[in-house]
């Protein structure tokens, strides 16, 4: 007996869905369309929590040293002889703790020192503590002679733009001196210098160097070594400054020691650098 013919109808109108659902499916091109409120509620990103601060700073009593790095500034650029693109800025380290910057280096070799971290609590009682592979150089600046400075107090990087960000290269220099270069406007601390320019004594046993309360070390664009080569490079860049890369210093505060500009490359040949 021959099925009704609503029977074969419905059958026919499900071979045909099922044809054209296999069709679309073998479509690349096709993309499923799904309803969407008229207001989509962005959604957020994950949170990144603040690194804790670090060693002895945990306690609340120990007035500890926060290093805040500030926007590079001061962008040029510079055309080397042999015909090397490089980008130079201006760098600016603030203390904006409840203590100083207060490093104290010993006497290890001809030009090398180890490092110790002297921190003061509420009381006024104050710690030496040892900073694992951390060192003051005796650097050589090319027309000003040697001079006893930080290894890795801060580095210059260059990234990617863009959604996602990868790293290009680096810097030369990481050696800086800690000092007290100008005074903070707003801030408190001392009126005056505690920490000044850094030793050139080829036989000092002890030195020390730092950065007081309410003070910023700063070092000019194209200081020896201070920028980074961006020959070829093309596209949006940031430029990021990092103070302490290494996290070797103790700090009241880990989260702030970044910041970064965006540059277009290549840059013009005169004129300003670009931002992107």
């Amino acid at each position: 007996m021959p099925p009704p013919v609503r029977h074969v109808a419905s059958l026919a109108l499900l071979a045909t869905l099922a044809f054209a659902a296999v069709a679309v499916a073998r479509d690349p091109g096709h993309a499923l369309r799904v309803p969407t409120p008229e207001n989509p509620a962005p959604i957020p990103p994950e949170p990144v929590p603040a690194p804790p601060p670090s060693g002895p700073c945990a306690d609340p009593a120990q007035r500890c040293p926060d290093l805040v790095v500030l926007v590079p500034s001061e962008l040029q650029i510079l055309r080397s002889p042999s015909g090397r693109v490089r980008l130079g800025s201006r760098n600016r380290l603030v203390n904006q703790g409840a203590g100083p910057l207060s490093l104290i280096g010993r006497r290890l070799g001809p030009r090398t020192m180890t490092v110790r971290q002297r921190i003061h609590r509420v009381d006024g009682v104050y710690a030496d503590h040892p900073l694992a592979n951390t060192y003051f150089d005796f650097w050589r600046i090319p027309g000003q002679g040697r001079f006893w400075k930080l290894r890795d107090g801060l580095r210059f990087e260059l990234w990617t733009g863009g959604p996602v960000e990868r790293f290009v290269k680096g810097g030369i220099k990481t050696r800086f001196c800690m000092r007290d270069l100008r005074q903070v406007p707003g801030l408190p601390g001392p009126r005056s210098r505690i920490f000044g320019a850094c030793s050139q004594s080829p036989r000092a046993r002890t030195v020390k160097m730092g950065i007081s309360v309410g003070w910023q070390e700063s070092y000019p664009a194209f200081y020896y070594e201070q920028y980074v080569d961006i020959t070829g490079l093309r596209g949006c860049h940031t430029l990021r400054h990092v103070a302490d890369p290494l996290a070797r210093v103790f700090e009241s505060d880990e989260s702030n020691n970044v910041s970064q500009v965006s540059v277009l490359l290549p840059p013009p040949r005169r004129g300003r650098v670009r931002s992107c």
